[in-house]
């Protein structure tokens, strides 16, 4: 999936015009001037004031959030120019497109050029949940309650009827692996092997580049892709069956058994710190819902992605990029998964703000400094967008 497709649509002036909508009775200059005071927006006043506290709050932090992620785009990026002689910059999509523009020349002159990558992601599901019970004029959100079952996951104490995903620094795999998976057996590999290749190896063998062409077999060490069997280490980023131990998160079906990770659909006992994969109901406001969801999205953590690397024809380049892949993967991924906070905030609050009608005070300016956070999101996002492009054409 493509950021650059997905967040796109997201520009400057989109959010800006569905700003405007935010503050339907800003009838004084005065208390337009007046500064906001979060602390005194009281949630279980009214209705309206939950929503606008919740909306503020995610606001400033999902803003808070993509400028963190763009720091470390351009952390990684700056190291990776400093690495191939080029010139570095303080501005994140700057430094990117200086990359940019050096892997698109290596590309067209006959550079293979490949980055994927993949991993898995936590937030703080109380978040959301909290935020929501605010919302609802609750004094607490019952996740499991207000969640579609299928939908929910969490730890599991007794017997899990559904998937079970378990994340370690190396954990024996039965299902589908999700990062690196060491082969001590050989087996197919569906991922990038690095290891013996019983086959044809596309990638380098023993250090010397290989086109994977008939009769390319390579007795050594293949590092690449493997037409047959792998033994050593295989890339399976796209959750192939692992046979060995996954580095990463393994994804297997207990059937029966006691899930020693996370447990999705289905838990015999109350979940340990459920989290809602999908649309938490405490309250009906829909513009307090996307709120929270923002909220929540915002702690997200991607600290350990999966990165498959290919390049053929720029060792330098290769090289940088494995030792920087890992700030500029989590990047990638927590871009990804702010992609639905913002377009869900951008899409909602408007309609319901002008619905409401009743901001006055300390309620408008809250909601014109929200507003303004949103075009700090926007200048972000797009910065993101830009960033993520870096490797554009093989980033997945």
């Amino acid at each position: 999936m493509r950021l650059r497709k997905v967040l796109g649509s997201l520009t400057a002036a989109s959010a800006l015009a569905v700003a405007i909508a935010f503050l339907p009775n800003c009838s004084t200059v005065a208390a337009l001037a007046s500064p906001c005071d979060p602390k005194a927006l009281n949630a279980s006043a009214s209705q309206t004031e939950a929503a606008v506290k919740a909306f503020y709050d995610s606001a400033t932090v999902v803003a808070a959030k993509l400028v963190a992620v763009n720091q470390m785009y351009g952390t990684a990026c700056n190291a990776m120019n400093a690495d191939l002689g080029l010139a570095t910059n303080t501005d994140p999509g700057k430094a990117c497109q200086t990359l940019h523009d050096y892997v698109a020349t290596k590309r067209a002159a006959g550079s293979t050029i490949t980055v994927s990558i993949t991993g898995g992601c936590t937030v703080d599901a109380s978040v959301e949940a909290s935020c929501q019970a605010a919302c609802s004029g609750s004094a607490s959100c019952d996740v499991e309650a207000h969640c579609t079952p299928a939908e929910l996951s969490g730890q599991c104490s007794a017997t899990c009827s559904g998937s079970c995903d378990v994340e370690a620094p190396t954990v024996a795999c039965s299902g589908s692996c999700y990062g690196e998976c060491d082969l001590t057996v050989a087996a197919s590999c569906t991922g990038e092997c690095t290891g013996t290749c019983s086959g044809n190896c596309q990638g380098t063998c023993d250090g010397v580049a290989t086109t994977g062409a008939a009769g390319a077999s390579c007795a050594g060490k293949c590092v690449g892709s493997c037409s047959a069997t792998c033994k050593g280490s295989c890339n399976v980023a796209a959750g192939a069956t692992c046979s060995g131990q996954c580095k990463g998160k393994c994804t297997y079906t207990p059937g029966t058994a006691t899930c020693s990770g996370t447990c999705h659909g289905g838990c015999s006992v109350k979940y340990t710190a459920p989290h809602c994969e999908g649309k938490l109901s405490c309250t009906s406001d829909v513009n307090c819902q996307a709120s929270c969801k923002g909220q929540a999205q915002a702690t997200v953590s991607c600290a350990d992605p999966q990165v498959q690397i290919v390049v053929t024809g720029d060792a330098a380049l290769a090289a940088t990029i494995t030792k920087n892949s890992a700030l500029f993967g989590q990047a990638f991924l927590e871009t990804l998964a702010l992609k639905d906070p913002v377009l869900q905030l951008v899409n909602s609050t408007a309609k319901a703000y002008d619905a409401a009608g009743t901001l006055v005070g300390n309620e408008i300016s809250c909601a014109r400094d929200a507003v303004l956070a949103f075009g700090e999101i926007s200048v972000q996002v797009n910065v993101s967008v830009s960033a993520s492009a870096t490797f554009q054409g093989s980033a997945s």
